[in-house]
């Protein structure tokens, strides 16, 4: 799915001019590393900037969330950008 949209934004579609992902959940627990490979493709071809951090906290706490999406090898100026992104309605 995320390709997807990685697929259209790369195409400049106007309808994904505004959109931005939250990484609650990401990977989901038991993704084997081909699959977090191409999660973090897409995430790179749609935008880092396009990416906020999110938690579930009902089902985890926001540390084992970013333990969790530090597995899918973003570099560390990719992280560092997901971390102090915000939604532009939050801030």
């Amino acid at each position: 799915m995320l390709e997807h949209f990685a697929d259209r934004i790369a195409r400049g579609d106007p309808r994904t001019a505004h959109v931005i992902f939250d990484l609650s959940y990401v990977p989901l627990p038991g993704t084997d590393a081909a699959a977090a490979a191409r999660i973090l493709a897409a995430m790179r071809r749609i935008g880092i900037g396009r990416f906020v951090f999110g938690s579930d906290f009902n089902v985890e706490m926001p540390d084992a969330a970013m333990a969790r999406l530090r597995s899918l090898g973003l570099t560390a100026c990719e992280w560092s950008a997901i971390a102090q992104a915000c939604a532009p309605w939050a801030c």
